[in-house]
C-alpha cells in the first residue's frame, strides 16, 4: 500500500498536465502534412521560463504569445482534433 501512496504522490497533477500537453504536441507534429513543411512558431517550443523571461524583458509580447498558441492550434486541430474551437 505504501508504494501505490508514493506513486501517487509522484503522480502530481501538474506533471500529468504537463505529460498530456506534450503527448498532444507529439501527436500534432506526427500528424503534420509532410509535403507543405509545416513550420512551427518558436514561441510555442519555448518553456514556460524562457516565456516568462522573454514577455518580461518584452522581447515578445502577451499577444504575440496569444497569437502563435491560436495560429498552432489551428493549424494542428484538424488533424490531432483535440480542441472544440467555434468557427
Amino acid at each position: 500500500m505504501d508504494d501505490q501512496n508514493e506513486y501517487r504522490a509522484a503522480l502530481s497533477r501538474r506533471k500529468v498536465l504537463g505529460l498530456a500537453a506534450g503527448a498532444t504536441l507529439g501527436a500534432a507534429v506526427q500528424a503534420a502534412p509532410r509535403k507543405s513543411a509545416a513550420r512551427v512558431n518558436e514561441i510555442v517550443l519555448m518553456d514556460a521560463t524562457v516565456l516568462s523571461r522573454a514577455i518580461h524583458s518584452r522581447r515578445i509580447s502577451c499577444a504575440e504569445v496569444m497569437n502563435a498558441y491560436l495560429d498552432h492550434i489551428g493549424q494542428f486541430n484538424p488533424k490531432v482534433n483535440a480542441w472544440d474551437l467555434p468557427s
